[in-house]
């Protein structure tokens, strides 16, 4: 946006940008005592976060404490096929995403150029950046001021950014609100529910999702 303002080359037409289960400034895990609560995990009594709940998706199964070896398609025979349902752990089918990103099909549907990049690794550790920022609230005022359009939403089972706090930073902004909270339907069935303001940003939860499940949907 700054560089298009100044009339850098090339001139990218951006219109607006979204979001997944974003974390968007400090302390955002005290939201997951409330979130816990909410869901029936702890009580009003217990001020603290549980242990064995997989917080990115907490209908999943922990495997934390468990070694579950994973069969990946090359050392499947070419007939056999595993559904990615059958698989028991989501650190399982974290491994598949890997798979499925460096396939050659998928990089050619992808229009990915022959060697323009290497090996795709999900949250790789050794990346060489500098973690300057810490609130992006902010940014996204700036944003809006500007005219983007944005789409924030959240899975409403994932507890590592709790849909609590996206929802407290968002209302934070103070942008009066054009569309007020409703259900939104997918296939005829209530998905989630969404919140519109004036900032044409739009507020959206995915029932029972967490982030990989959003990025499925």
């Amino acid at each position: 946006m700054d560089r298009n303002e100044v009339g850098s080359e090339p001139y990218i037409n951006l219109k607006g940008y979204l979001l997944g289960n974003p974390r968007a400034f400090p302390d955002e895990e005290n939201f997951r005592i409330q979130f816990a609560n909410g869901m029936g995990l702890i009580s009003d009594e217990l001020h603290k976060c549980i242990e064995g709940i997989e917080m990115p998706q907490i209908l999943e199964p922990n495997c934390s404490a468990i070694v579950v070896p994973i069969e990946l398609p090359s050392q499947m025979g070419v007939k056999e096929h595993h559904p990615l349902s059958s698989f028991y752990c989501p650190d399982e089918l974290d491994s598949l995403t890997s798979v499925w990103a460096n396939d050659a099909g998928v990089r050619e549907a992808l229009h990915i150029r022959k060697g323009s990049i290497g090996e795709w690794k999900r949250c790789p550790t050794n990346l060489n950046f500098t973690k300057i920022l810490e609130d992006t609230r902010p940014y996204h005022l700036n944003l809006s001021k500007k005219g983007y359009r944005s789409l924030i939403y959240s899975g409403d089972h994932d507890m590592v950014i709790p849909h609590q706090s996206t929802e407290a930073w968002v209302k934070d902004l103070n942008y009066s609100i054009t569309n007020r909270w409703r259900s939104w339907k997918y296939r005829g069935q209530i998905a989630g529910y969404t919140e519109s303001y004036a900032n044409m940003m739009t507020y959206a939860t995915v029932k029972a999702s967490n982030l990989f499940e959003l990025l499925s949907f």
